[in-house]
């Protein structure tokens, strides 16, 4: 049995690491030693100089440009307890094997802006050549395509696309889902009530200001349930969501037992992102064949097919263009640009679109839920339970 260990432990791989695989036993052990690669760390140099009378405007001006950026990096205090290691964001600095599970072009730097940083790449080139690194594995086919698209040309001295290891998507346990009796259920209970979710952590970046919106246009047949961190919600929305007897909020710290309740019960997920990356959400609704409203932004792409198993607009902040390109000006800080944007505006013409997807979801409902679970049959080689567990282990004996 090949032991494998997750740098950090997000709420999506927590099913990874207590499902059980054939030939890998992935793990999260908490005993992990932080530490940050000294050459790149500001306030140590910068105390060592201050110490030195060396601060003079110029060397300070030279210095703040060549160490402004870090590189961070672990160490498992119980390295030998396991025999490969994956991580999201930090450097392995041990002797074991490892691997970067990549979700965002910049999941390999601390700041987005660093990617162009000399000092920054020249530490990369050098890791990324060690014996220990085995290579990058995507989580889905854009952070792949974009993270290529991005680095190609910033590593002079080792070619980065021979070590794509390829894409595996986000672990969703399969549902066991009789589909006749799961059809009929939510073709028959569509004539009561239609049930709309809404799943985020901050409000606003999933245009949750437009989604509550559209559905203050919809008739009393709607329900609308919303899943976030109410403190992101702001005083007006959370005012109007208190006073409306057809809307839930739930707090976003539900297990997937609570959350599997909750799509088995849902007719259409509402889900017009502005930003995102696994679009986690998405998937799941997906996998539990749900029809989804999202928008055509980084992967929700690869789950969705406009006018088959959902309905996909065109995101107005969007970051990325299709082809996987990048807009830099806005993703430098891509929460802050949505946020700076939807604190105090709300986009008219979207939530319009929003409300015209859902009566036309709703119209067409049964094409769209067959659709579903056709859309998730043809795919199931890719994010099926069983599919995902056998790439993970093909890929991670490959890289031993």
């Amino acid at each position: 049995m090949i032991k494998v260990y997750f740098e950090k432990e997000r709420i999506y791989w927590k099913k990874l690491t207590e499902s059980k695989f054939e030939k890998v036993n992935f793990e999260n052990n908490k005993k992990v030693e932080l530490k940050k690669i000294k050459e790149l760390n500001f306030k140590m140099k910068a105390k060592k100089l201050l110490e030195k009378k060396l601060f003079f405007v110029i060397k300070l001006k030279r210095f703040i440009q060549k160490h402004k950026y870090r590189i961070s990096c672990f160490t498992i205090k119980n390295e030998n307890d396991f025999d490969f290691i994956i991580t999201k964001r930090k450097v392995f600095k041990g002797k074991k094997p490892y691997a970067f599970y990549i979700e965002n072009f910049h999941s390999i730097f601390d700041n987005v802006k660093s990617r162009n940083n000399k000092i920054v790449i020249k530490k990369l080139e050098k890791i990324f050549s060690g014996k220990n690194f085995k290579g990058f594995i995507f989580m889905s086919e854009f952070s792949r395509k974009v993270f290529f698209n991005m680095h190609k040309d910033s590593f002079k001295k080792i070619d980065i696309q021979k070590l794509d290891k390829g894409v595996i998507y986000t672990y969703v346990e399969d549902i066991d889902i009789d589909e006749e009796e799961y059809k009929n259920s939510k073709i028959t209970s569509l004539d009561n009530k239609v049930k709309l979710l809404y799943v985020c952590s901050v409000f606003e970046l999933k245009a949750g200001k437009e989604v509550l919106k559209a559905f203050m246009n919809l008739s009393k047949r709607f329900e609308l349930t919303i899943i976030t961190n109410p403190e992101t919600i702001g005083d007006v929305e959370l005012e109007i969501i208190k006073n409306n007897k057809n809307i839930v909020l739930l707090e976003h710290n539900m297990n997937f037992e609570q959350m599997k309740k909750i799509y088995l019960d849902t007719h259409i997920i509402i889900q017009p992102t502005f930003m995102d990356s696994a679009a986690v959400a998405v998937l799941e609704g997906m996998k539990f064949r749900v029809p989804v409203i999202s928008t055509s932004t980084f992967a929700v792409n690869e789950y969705i097919e406009d006018g088959f198993n959902g309905i996909l607009l065109d995101n107005p902040y969007n970051c990325y263009t299709l082809d996987g390109q990048v807009y830099l000006d806005r993703y430098f800080d891509d929460r802050d640009f949505i946020l700076k944007i939807t604190k105090n505006h709300i986009n008219s013409n979207f939530v319009k679109l929003i409300s015209q997807s859902i009566i036309e979801m709703v119209k067409n409902y049964e094409m769209y839920l067959n659709n579903c679970f056709k859309y998730y049959n043809e795919n199931y080689y890719k994010f099926g339970e069983k599919a995902i567990k056998e790439k993970w282990e093909e890929t991670i004996k490959e890289m031993l």
